[in-house]
């Protein structure tokens, strides 16, 4: 029986970004396939009780910023914590990895590099 992976994403997340190089090594390794599958979280949020990250606590939301600097020394990648355009539109973005998916191309490869855009080199996701 062939392996495989569901992996829900948002472009939004940095823990998307921070995961995603990862889980594809991980793939590689025991030779699963990846079927990604975006997901808009903050429509989830709103109806299953959590909050999004602006109208948490600040006690929260500094934890959240000391968590991405720890996971950002660990998995070595230079994201930025606090990118100018967060959150973007991630539709555009989110569209493309949907098409990407559908024609057989790497939509997992094309997530991550559209989450490299936004974390790394602070681009805004509603503009693709």
């Amino acid at each position: 029986m062939a392996k495989h992976i569901d992996y829900y994403v948002s472009l939004n997340s940095p823990w998307t970004y921070l995961a995603s190089k990862r889980l594809e090594a991980m793939a590689a390794k025991h030779k699963a396939d990846v079927t990604i599958w975006p997901v808009d979280f903050g429509s989830v949020f709103s109806v299953s009780g959590g909050l999004p990250l602006p109208k948490r606590s600040p006690q929260r939301q500094a934890y959240r910023m000391m968590e991405l600097k720890r996971w950002r020394e660990v998995r070595g990648l230079p994201i930025n914590i606090q990118p100018k355009h967060f959150p973007s539109d991630e539709t555009p973005g989110t569209r493309l990895v949907i098409a990407a998916k559908l024609a057989g191309k790497d939509a997992h490869l094309l997530a991550t590099e559209l989450g490299r855009s936004l974390w790394e080199r602070e681009e805004n996701l509603g503009e693709w």
